[in-house]
């Protein structure tokens, strides 16, 4: 799931031509299999054919194969949302 980060009751600011990825789950019984990384890659694949300026994601502090994962896609924490989850972009 994502969305371009436009016109959503929860968007104090409107970014243009920037994507949100606000979740990614990979059923317990199935991780540590590779779909997650591979989800993640056409996921990203997707919304870079509409030529994003960033793609954004959140998610939990204490998540640390998600931080891992995340971080070899070319993610860069910036910081935190109201809700403590860690907030990453890939800068187009």
């Amino acid at each position: 799931m994502y969305t371009e980060w436009v016109n959503a009751f929860w968007m104090t600011e409107q970014k243009p031509d920037e994507y949100y990825i606000p979740r990614v789950m990979i059923d317990k019984s199935h991780q540590s299999k590779g779909y997650g990384r591979k989800l993640m890659e056409l996921l990203i694949d997707e919304i870079k054919a509409q030529n994003p300026k960033a793609i954004h994601i959140v998610y939990c502090d204490r998540n640390n194969v998600a931080r891992s994962l995340y971080k070899t896609l070319g993610f860069i924490e910036y910081g935190k949302n109201d809700g403590g989850d860690t907030l990453a972009k890939i800068v187009l």
